[in-house]
């Protein structure tokens, strides 16, 4: 399921994840999805690195962006 706007490094995963793994079109749906949100803020917040340079730092950041963004859905409700 992957799409044109995606790094080659996301739609080869992806293919891997369909092909070896043999996951689902709902669960292959989710994890397009999931990487699609996390290129944005990548791309957003000045960390549109290549894949092989993805630290555990910026995924960090992206799981506090996450968290924070969801607090703030949850409050304005």
């Amino acid at each position: 399921m992957p799409t044109d706007s995606q790094s080659p490094d996301i739609k080869e995963f992806l293919k891997w994840l369909s092909h070896e793994r043999r996951l689902s079109p709902y669960t292959l749906r989710n994890y397009t999805h999931a990487l699609k949100l996390f290129e944005e803020w990548r791309s957003q917040n000045e960390r549109a690195v290549s894949i092989e340079y993805i630290t555990t730092a910026i995924l960090k950041a992206y799981l506090i962006h996450l968290q924070r963004s969801k607090s703030g859905r949850t409050m304005h409700k």
